[in-house]
């Protein structure tokens, strides 16, 4: 199998129109300041932090070890389901 091919079968039972982003597969446990909830630390294909949802898995892998990278569900970012998001991201929500 190529490294760059996805590996998740589950891509297919997601429809085209949801939001995805690629996140590096690395990660560092958390918790988030707003609501005190358990999260991952990932970081952005352009480096930047990430906070994601405690088990969230990505709808497909690309590459391996340190370069390996998760298409996760946008859904499954904390910012999306934290009660405090609007504390959070600059004041942009």
């Amino acid at each position: 199998m190529d490294a760059d091919e996805p590996t998740d079968v589950h891509q297919a039972d997601v429809p085209q129109t949801v939001r995805t982003v690629w996140l590096r597969m690395t990660h560092q446990p958390g918790v988030c300041r707003g609501c005190v909830a358990e999260i991952e630390w990932h970081e952005t294909v352009g480096g930047r932090p990430m906070p994601v949802n405690m088990g969230a898995k990505p709808v497909q892998t690309r590459g391996r070890d340190e370069n390996a990278v998760g298409e996760f569900l946008a859904s499954d970012t904390h910012w999306a389901t934290c009660p405090q998001a609007k504390h959070f991201h600059g004041g942009r929500r």
